[in-house]
């Protein structure tokens, strides 16, 4: 947890590097103290270019910090990554080795996804913008970006819409690395919770073991946990 804290607002400063550019103060400024809630950050105002996305990672990054299950997560986030984008759809695809949807949210106007611009963006470790268009004529537009995530390492996040631009490319970098970070996290969460009911569950049958006089009804107990 104490990594994942470390290195979630490394993530976010690499993001947004570029909406950190200082603006000037006048001297009169600089020569008395001044203070700042998160809030008040010119960033995430929503006239800021950088800003909804800004808002929409820190808020990936609360809801992480508290350990739930990462489907739990992914079921909760993801509508809310459709809505500020204004997508149809938002989906976590990988490739295992044969592509697979991981988590999605909303409707797709055809089934099959271009997935060889997904294996573009891997394989450019890129964010890509692509018209998309069917047998009936133009859909909307793709975005695509890799995510990197442990368990899904050739994980790429899919966001399609109608109206989707390519100005939309670096808010949904910043956003789709928050997001990998928050599933890493997670997943490490979920595989820590897992040795600890295993531990739980050795030193509970090692307990018995001195009270055990039969072999029988230990040899149940260690089955049923195995179980």
């Amino acid at each position: 947890f104490r990594s994942f804290l470390i290195r979630a607002p490394r993530a976010v400063k690499s993001i947004f590097h570029n909406m950190s550019v200082s603006r000037p103060h006048s001297d009169d400024a600089r020569q008395r103290p001044q203070w700042m809630t998160w809030d008040q950050v010119p960033w995430l105002a929503r006239v800021e270019a950088g800003g909804p996305p800004l808002q929409l990672s820190d808020r990936l990054l609360d809801t992480a910090a508290g350990g739930m299950e990462l489907t739990k997560f992914l079921r909760q986030e993801l509508p809310e990554i459709a809505g500020e984008f204004s997508l149809q759809w938002v989906g976590i695809v990988h490739r295992a080795p044969q592509w697979k949807t991981f988590a999605d949210f909303g409707r797709l106007p055809q089934n099959d996804l271009p997935y060889r611009s997904c294996e573009e963006a891997l394989d450019r470790n890129a964010a890509g913008y692509l018209p998309w268009s069917g047998p009936s004529g133009p859909l909307g537009a793709l975005v695509v970006i890799p995510i990197g995530a442990a368990g899904v390492q050739s994980g790429v996040l899919v966001l399609f819409g109608r109206n989707l631009g390519p100005e939309l490319l670096p808010g949904a970098w910043g956003l789709a690395r928050v997001l990998g970070q928050c599933v890493r996290f997670l997943q490490g969460h979920e595989r820590d919770e897992r040795r600890i009911d295993r531990l739980r569950s050795t030193l509970r049958i090692s307990s018995q073991f001195a009270a055990a006089r039969e072999s029988q009804p230990l040899l149940t107990l260690i089955a049923q946990d195995a179980t």
